[in-house]
């Protein structure tokens, strides 16, 4: 109201003979510039600034607040981007302001980074643990189940189900017999090492003892006839 824009050309460079500028620009501009322009560009600058340095000043007070749900680390971030292209994009943008292009150039990056640095630290994050936590459930959700049926299959081998013939159980209880016709084995075998020859020679003993009993029992015989 007090000072509207309108587009206004800047001549830039020499002229020709016929008093044309040879280059100039085109840009908004207030159509009237005086002290109400800086005024306005002081105050919205204050503003801004104060605005800022606050907020850079309350991410660091609360750098460590460590509650579950807690993103002060990440609004620092997003401040500290947001002071840092503040104190190098303003300083260039005065310097090359002569310059339309690169004043443009300057301006677009300046909105973008500042865009980007507000986003990003905030919603990145969330995005990562979103990931993140639906494969946690899916993998918590796989072993739920496997533990249900290995559960359901213990039950039913405690009551003596016949029908149960799944392959955990018979890995299971072909586990269970190999390990008790081992614990016997090994029993057998720590207790006497030629086990594996014991029935052989309990045999041969007995033929043995039987054998010389006769021999002598035939003997006394053939002594006591005689």
């Amino acid at each position: 109201v007090i000072s509207p824009l309108s587009y206004n050309f800047t001549q830039k460079g020499s002229v020709d003979n016929f008093d044309r500028p040879r280059h100039f620009y085109a840009t908004c501009s207030p159509a009237n510039p005086g002290w109400d322009d800086l005024l306005f560009v002081l105050l919205w600058g204050a503003i801004n600034i104060s605005a800022l340095l606050y907020a850079n000043f309350q991410a660091y007070q609360g750098r460590c607040i460590l509650t579950e749900y807690s993103e002060s680390q990440y609004i620092g971030i997003s401040m500290a981007i947001l002071l840092q292209s503040f104190v190098i994009g303003v300083p260039v943008m005065v310097v090359v302001d002569d310059s339309p292009t690169a004043r443009f150039v300057l301006r677009t990056c300046l909105v973008f980074v500042t865009v980007v640095a507000v986003l990003l630290p905030i919603f990145l994050p969330k995005m990562i643990f979103l990931r993140q936590w639906r494969a946690h459930e899916k993998r918590m959700e796989r072993k739920m189940l496997l533990n249900m049926k290995k559960q359901r299959q213990m039950d039913a081998l405690a009551i003596g189900d016949g029908s149960l013939t799944s392959w955990y159980a018979r890995q299971m209880m072909g586990e269970s017999s190999n390990r008790l016709s081992g614990y016997s084995r090994s029993s057998r075998e720590r207790a006497d090492p030629h086990h594996h020859h014991s029935d052989q020679n309990v045999g041969l003993k007995i033929i043995a003892k039987y054998g010389s009993s006769q021999h002598s029992s035939g003997r006394r015989l053939f002594n006591d006839v005689s």
